[in-house]
């Protein structure tokens, strides 16, 4: 990295070429600012969370405490490195920071947003006697820029070292098997030859920088099969955004993807570049395409055509090489008969490789390494000690008649509460729900309460994680404050918390 010399020869600090944007005289004039900031961090924290929460919600990385353990560096240590007027040290925060963002698998969406929120959520704290002038302002925005670059330049480094990592483990694992032997690949388990065959078109399509469908029921694992795809090819080491359509409002879906321009806390307009471009070089995928609305669909068809994209608040088209995967749950011709699809997107996509996974219930031989694959998930995940976890011989059998709606991501839902409520290291028969395998019980038989069922698996849970009443209230797919609620009623609220 190009760097400049600052300050006197005694002191040899040196600034990294990104600082050129701002010198000693600039932080001084941010002191201010900066000090408002680190004083009322908890304050900024809250703000910052509440808008990555409005923005994100169910499809957020982060809890509220992993998002304030992880972001408070930018807001004490960064912000105090920059009051001390130590560059170095606050480079170096900035990188580390990026590093964890990609070693947490926080999307470069969830990152690129979250620092224009910090800006947002930083000036809500600003002085206001004297107020900061625009030209502080504007210093404060040039700051921001540099962060940003920090942090993306670290994760984008970061992220290409760890797939080249989990790229080479795989290539070493697939040299040692012949394609009919594989029964994992880039993270899709099954020896099935109806899953094998999943295999070999990802391999196919890899090859080359066509549009790829992948066509399938809820949960057959689209994205990861669209991710094999990415890392079997020549953009493994580029970026893998992912966007769902049906996980946003309309209304937001271009902007998200093309960018748009918003009226900043300064009262000046500030871009948010969009997915696309964060892509550049690698792949999109978008998930539920067919639900984009009509404009966006037809602006899609454009940069697939022409590879070009017209930034927000611009007509200069601009140069963007990304590789489109999309999923849908049905081809796209017959999206296009049920008036889901934009006839220039139906055009554009014509000639795409179409790739069809088949739902579980087509595969149950798969069942029990995917099973495997689930329990061993689960228990790093967890930390237990009681196994390694196997299913019984009949509750497997239960398990390959049952027709699993939701496919692959059903199995390992049913899997996990089977996982936290079997008293020993054994899935039973009677650990999986009745639609699957549980007893019904005979009339004489005396079902406890719901509240004694909801206390129980309260505890379960809590004994599953140790205690850690965050982690239980993700366990259980409910708020941290209503968990919290619900301790006080059974009287569990006196368990300890290693949050």
């Amino acid at each position: 990295m190009p760097e400049q010399a600052i300050g006197t020869a005694s002191s040899q600090v040196r600034r990294p070429r990104y600082f050129q944007l701002l010198d000693d005289d600039d932080l001084e004039r941010l002191r201010p600012l900066l000090e408002a900031v680190h004083s009322r961090c908890s304050e900024v924290i809250g703000n910052w969370y509440e808008m990555y929460l409005v923005h994100f919600g169910d499809r957020r990385s982060l809890s509220r405490d992993e998002f304030a353990r992880v972001f408070e560096p930018i807001v004490l240590r960064a912000e105090d490195a920059l009051l001390r007027k130590d560059i170095e040290a606050y480079v170096r925060g900035m990188l580390r920071l990026g590093e964890e963002l990609a070693e947490r698998r926080v999307t470069l969406q969830e990152l690129i947003a979250a620092l224009h929120f910090f800006e947002e959520a930083a000036g809500a704290v600003f002085p206001q006697d004297p107020r900061p002038t625009l030209e502080i302002y504007e210093l404060f925005d040039k700051l921001n820029h540099v962060r940003l670059i920090l942090l993306v330049d670290a994760y984008v480094r970061s992220q290409k070292a760890l797939a080249g990592t989990r790229i080479r483990a795989l290539e070493l694992e697939a040299a040692h098997l012949a394609p009919s032997e594989r029964t994992r690949f880039h993270g899709l388990v099954g020896k099935s030859s109806a899953i094998r065959w999943v295999y070999e078109q990802i391999e196919a399509a890899a090859r080359g920088s066509r549009p790829v469908i992948v066509v399938g029921e809820p949960g057959t694992e689209k994205e990861t099969v669209a991710r094999a795809i990415h890392e079997c090819g020549a953009r493994a080491l580029a970026p893998f955004v992912a966007f769902d359509c049906a996980a946003f409002p309309e209304d937001l879906i271009d902007g998200e993807l093309f960018g748009y321009r918003h009226e900043g806390f300064n009262g000046h307009p500030r871009q948010y570049l969009g997915l696309l471009r964060a892509a550049e070089g690698g792949t999109l995928f978008l998930d539920n395409f067919p639900l984009a609305p009509a404009l966006t669909q037809a602006r899609l068809a454009r940069t697939i055509r022409e590879g070009t994209i017209a930034p927000a608040g611009s007509d200069q088209p601009m140069p963007v090489k990304v590789r489109f995967i999309g999923a849908s749950l049905r081809r796209p011709q017959e999206a296009a008969r049920e008036g889901q699809l934009d006839p220039a997107l139906e055009r554009e996509l014509s000639s795409a490789i179409v790739i069809e996974v088949p739902p579980l219930r087509k595969r149950p031989e798969d069942i029990p390494l995917l099973a495997e694959h689930f329990l061993d998930l689960f228990n790093e995940k967890f930390e237990r000690t009681e196994g390694p976890y196997t299913v019984a011989h009949d509750a497997l059998g239960a398990m390959a008649k049952y027709s699993w709606a939701g496919n692959v991501r059903e199995l390992g839902e049913v899997l996990q509460r089977a996982f936290m409520v079997a008293p020993g290291a054994t899935i039973r028969l009677e650990d999986l729900p009745p639609p699957i395998g549980g007893e019904t019980p005979d009339p004489g038989y005396q079902l406890p309460s719901f509240a004694e069922a909801e206390r129980e698996l309260i505890r379960r849970a809590l004994d599953v994680t140790a205690g850690n009443k965050s982690s239980a209230a993700r366990l259980l797919k409910i708020s941290r404050k209503k968990l919290y609620s619900k301790l006080s009623k059974y009287g569990l609220d006196g368990e300890r918390d290693s949050a």
